[in-house]
């Protein structure tokens, strides 16, 4: 049986970049192609005016190649394909989501979910490691999430959640805090971003 064609998204004027003044810069290009592929769900593809259908990854890619710097590219294309274990051809070489959300994290530092996202795809044994020489385990990864942003909700879920219990970890701040504190605060935060725990 044929899969089911995707559902097509028309892409408004103003996010199309099939239709940009041929004045527009490569950064506005890029622009584009990024907000085309917020517009795609799961199922769906994104239909410019000239006809042509795009997925969101490739609508990423697009937009990694026109401007090879833009973090927040990167990191939705990693979210994309974590969630179907993929690789993709980008810039001339083969990527996966690891790589991707590497690179997100050394282009802009700034954005906590990257770091959160990215310990989600770590073993308890796995590291990674950055062009400036930082090599992060998971629980570092999501340290680094609370420091960017103290009130991460995710970030003090998950190490709610990796903890053994019993043991402490030391934050950004200094202040120390357990498995059932990191969970408690996360949920205080964000109640929809922790989940409920059975006790272990």
């Amino acid at each position: 049986m044929a899969a089911a064609a995707p559902e097509e998204v028309p892409v408004p004027r103003g996010k199309d970049p099939s239709i940009m003044n041929s004045a527009a810069s490569v950064d506005q290009k890029a622009e584009r192609y990024y907000n085309a592929a917020l517009l795609v769900g799961k199922g769906q593809v994104a239909k410019f005016e000239d006809g042509s259908l795009w997925k969101a990854r490739d609508l990423y890619a697009k937009a990694i190649e026109l401007w090879p710097t833009m973090a927040p590219a990167y990191g939705n294309l990693a979210l994309l394909l974590s969630a179907e274990n993929e690789k993709i051809q980008l810039c001339g070489a083969e990527w996966g989501p690891q790589q991707l959300y590497c690179r997100a994290i050394e282009l802009d530092p700034s954005i906590p979910v990257f770091y959160v996202n990215l310990s989600t795809l770590l073993g308890p044994e796995d590291r990674v490691s950055f062009h400036n020489g930082m090599n992060m385990d998971r629980i570092q990864l999501l340290l680094q999430a609370i420091q960017v942003d103290p009130k991460c909700a995710m970030a003090y879920g998950n190490l709610g959640v990796l903890l053994p219990k019993d043991s402490k970890v030391k934050l950004p701040d200094g202040s120390e805090k357990t498995k059932e504190e990191f969970l408690a605060f996360g949920r205080e935060l964000d109640p929809n971003a922790v989940p409920n725990m059975p006790d272990v």
